[in-house]
């Protein structure tokens, strides 16, 4: 079966996943060595394209330019995502044609960015015109794994709260039973004396009261604990039920349409 330009451009979900979080990190631009105004120069790129595609140049630099990513060559997958990312630029931001004509102006830009380099061909044969409907497929693809990463943040959030919430009432738990422990141990042995020294009931009837508050808060910890436990398995079905559309990412495959 022929590939088609939608076998082509996908990335598969943990390729995807390691270039946002890559070109995430690095906001905006700057270099001593590199500058965009020198290599727009050097590629005879007009004023009026300039300004017209500005934000698009220095997108592409600011991408083309990370060393991490091309330190053995030319990363297929991340010029891939570049010439994904460029064309939202300039179809949804900028409101042009990502078509024949332009990227040749970006190959002339890479050209020029490659002779300021020594490094000829970083992802210059990876940038090409796609059709509307293939960008389409691969940005609602791309969308569902964010989607997905804020879930599993969502899950992370939750886990961690529960988990907190749980180690503090825990603790109260232990530190409260070990006090009623204590003090149920003091009046029995205090109860004890008293029934030695008096024999009536209603100077035991005190002791006894107080003896049977604490056990009631004990037993009322031991239900708080259950409920939280409960809360806890009540969350975790939740989140297993939002990211089960994950299971339809593999590590090995290109996202399924």
């Amino acid at each position: 079966m022929a590939e088609t330009e939608l076998d082509n451009m996908a990335l598969t979900f943990d390729e995807y996943d390691k270039l946002i979080e890559k070109f995430g990190k690095v906001k905006t631009f700057s270099s001593e060595t590199v500058k965009l105004n020198d290599i727009l120069q050097e590629a005879e790129i007009t004023e009026d394209i300039k300004t017209k595609y500005l934000s698009a140049f220095k997108l592409l630099l600011k991408h083309i330019h990370d060393d991490g990513l091309f330190y053995r060559g030319n990363n297929q997958e991340a010029c891939k995502y570049i010439n994904y990312i460029l064309y939202k630029e300039v179809q949804h931001e900028i409101k042009r044609s990502y078509d024949k004509d332009l990227i040749k102006i970006f190959h002339k830009f890479l050209e020029a960015y490659g002779k300021k380099r020594s490094m000829q061909n970083r992802c210059i044969s990876n940038i090409y015109s796609i059709e509307d409907q293939t960008y389409n497929k691969i940005n609602g693809l791309y969308e569902d794994v964010i989607t997905i990463e804020q879930i599993h943040a969502v899950r992370n959030y939750l886990n961690l709260t529960l988990y907190q919430n749980l180690k503090h009432i825990t603790k109260y738990k232990c530190v409260k039973l070990d006090y009623n422990q204590k003090k149920v141990h003091h009046i029995q042995e205090h109860t004890g004396e008293q029934i030695m020294h008096n024999r009536h009931y209603s100077k035991i009837y005190p002791y006894q009261k107080q003896n049977n508050r604490m056990n009631e808060e004990t037993k009322e910890i031991v239900q708080m604990i259950s409920i939280v436990k409960l809360l806890i398995i009540e969350q975790i079905l939740s989140i297993l039920q939002m990211i089960s559309i994950e299971v339809a990412y593999t590590k090995k495959q290109k996202i399924p349409i």
